[in-house]
């Protein structure tokens, strides 16, 4: 009985395995773009709240889709994204100071979506490619400290105690995209596509703290300063999380196996 399951199983992978090959694409994707972020206050206790403006997205890697037909095919991806955030001081805000800082993040990202196809042609060759799914982003734990004078002083004074940190973690993007596919005669695709990510988890998050001296001269830059970093708890102080999203022009080329596999059986 074992016996014929086994090799039922392995028809079944060899049939499966023929069926992959035969409908199979593959090719480099690049995009470009820009990375956004929403605020989210985890403990706040001062009511000043951090910006974040529009800054850079970049992300590459190789694509594996598999053509069921004409109109619908699986893809799945990996590669490397790299994403770029400005945080800023608030407008209008006074009592706290801030540093504006770009913080960068980095990830592995695996892509998973599903490609509906509409001809724009009656011969073909030119698509309508509408894209939907999710990619898992392993992002690098990483973390920083930066101190901020808020004055130069003699004699006591405060500073401003910023704090990040990158999760090591695996956080979910919903992917919605549309483009076009442009199909020659051999089977080969070059896809350009309008990407929407936006992020489900928190991709960093940090505090920030002012803290104030009564004994100088006084660095909080410096280790071998004569007066030590304070121990008393600040003044003014808020953690806060960033969940990041991103827009970005996608150019993929998928080369299509099949047709170099027939070449080579012909000749």
């Amino acid at each position: 009985m074992m016996k014929r399951i086994f090799l039922l199983a392995g028809l079944l992978t060899a049939s499966l395995c023929g069926t992959l090959s035969a409908q199979l694409l593959l090719g480099p994707n690049v995009s470009g773009g820009m990375n956004y972020a929403n605020n989210l206050i985890v403990d706040d206790t001062s009511q000043y709240y951090l910006g974040n403006s529009a800054s850079l997205y970049a992300s590459g890697g190789l694509d594996i889709l598999y053509q069921f037909d004409d109109n619908i095919r699986a893809h799945i991806g990996g590669g490397f994204t790299y994403r770029q955030y400005n945080l800023q001081a608030p407008e209008g805000r006074e009592g706290l100071s801030f540093t504006n800082i770009t913080r960068n993040a980095t990830a592995i990202s695996i892509p998973m979506t599903i490609h509906y196809r509409i001809p724009l042609k009656e011969e073909g060759g030119t698509y309508l490619n509408i894209i939907a799914g999710h990619s898992l982003d392993l992002t690098m734990d990483d973390s920083t400290v930066i101190n901020t004078p808020n004055m130069a002083v003699d004699s006591g004074g405060s500073f401003t105690r910023h704090e990040y940190q990158n999760f090591s973690a695996t956080i979910p993007t919903v992917l919605l995209g549309a483009g076009l596919d442009f199909q020659s005669e051999s089977g080969n695709v070059l896809n350009l596509s309008l990407v929407w990510g936006i992020g489900t988890g928190q991709i960093f998050r940090g505090n920030v703290q002012e803290w104030e001296t009564l004994n100088g001269p006084f660095d909080p830059n410096d280790p071998n300063a004569e007066v030590p970093l304070p121990e008393e708890f600040p003044e003014h102080y808020f953690d806060w999380a960033l969940r990041g999203s991103q827009i970005s022009l996608r150019v993929s080329y998928w080369f299509n196996l099949l047709n170099k596999k027939d070449k080579a059986e012909e000749e």
